[in-house]
């Protein structure tokens, strides 16, 4: 016997649980900073350069992915980014050391709270 269940997630329910966040932090050395969590269509954009055209993985090293995080997530305001990918090669120029803290910012930002309760 086949029986239908109804599902408890509303189109508003994921527009409010997933909507795009934004958080002015303070990072050491850097002071203020806003930060946002990633949009869906930029992530996309970002896996989608994972592959060339015969679908072979292209090398991608964690000082990209970082120098990524950094202009895809660190704004002037709500809506404004800081940095585009023409900053790409500037961003990886930097010294590493001095870009942790900015990083460790981003990467807790984008934790993911695990409250203990499960969603209703």
């Amino acid at each position: 016997m086949n029986q239908m269940t109804q599902t408890t997630l509303t189109r508003e329910r994921l527009f409010e649980k997933a909507r795009v966040r934004y958080e002015v932090v303070t990072v050491t050395g850097f002071g203020e900073v806003g930060i946002r969590s990633g949009g869906e269509v930029q992530r996309s954009r970002r896996a989608a350069r994972m592959w060339d055209s015969e679908g072979n993985p292209v090398e991608e090293s964690f000082a990209k992915r970082r120098v990524h995080s950094i202009i895809d997530q660190v704004m002037v305001d709500e809506k404004t980014p800081m940095f585009s990918d023409k900053d790409a090669d500037d961003l990886g120029a930097l010294d590493a050391t001095e870009l942790d803290a900015l990083y460790a910012a981003i990467a807790k930002f984008n934790e993911v709270e695990d409250t203990g309760k499960k969603d209703e």
